[in-house]
């Protein structure tokens, strides 16, 4: 006597209400479509509610002086774009092709800046497993592996000579006067 679905071969019920039931299967067809599970709307943790708990304790952190302005930057930068993606999904239902789709948004850069980015996004992460309460380990996949040591050296190696060298600019400020060396320096 209740209405009820059978998806991924399984019998979801619905209880016997057809309009209640109508509402409830759709708000849950593609969460079950996908195999993920439905969230509750009281356990659902969002990838923007950690990512604000994260950016909070990083913040204070820089305002007390343990980290630096400039890492909390990047942290932010990094947080926001995550975000941006993701930011209404349950930080429990992340997969690892979640983690490739974001890696795939941020190449096309210098693979020391994908580097970068990746251990900051590791490090949300990292601090969402240990301190909210309702994470549970999140499987990456390889999305977030960082550059191997070759693809750096050959990075490296195909970056431009500075033009001067740090004796040729030492000669330069000691040889300047004080309106040149504000513009060299």
């Amino acid at each position: 006597g209740q209405w009820y679905a059978r998806i991924n071969r399984k019998f979801v019920y619905y209880g016997k209400d057809p309009e209640a039931a109508r509402r409830r299967f759709l708000r849950e067809r593609d969460y079950l479509l996908a195999g993920e599970p439905v969230p509750g709307e009281s356990s659902q943790i969002t990838v923007r509610e950690v990512a604000n708990q994260f950016l909070a304790v990083k913040e204070s952190r820089a305002n007390s002086g343990q980290i630096s302005r400039r890492t909390f930057a990047g942290l932010l930068q990094v947080a926001t774009e995550f975000v941006a993606m993701f930011g209404t999904k349950d930080v429990n239902t992340l997969k690892p092709m979640d983690f490739e789709r974001f890696r795939a948004s941020l190449s096309g850069g210098s693979p020391v800046v994908l580097k970068n980015k990746l251990i900051r996004l590791r490090s949300l992460f990292k601090f969402a497993t240990d301190n909210v309460e309702g994470v549970g380990q999140i499987k990456f996949g390889t999305g977030l592996e960082l550059p191997n040591k070759a693809e750096l050296r050959r990075h490296r190696a195909r970056q431009p000579k500075p033009l001067l060298t740090p004796e040729d600019f030492r000669n330069l400020w000691d040889a300047a006067n004080v309106r040149l060396r504000a513009w060299i320096g």
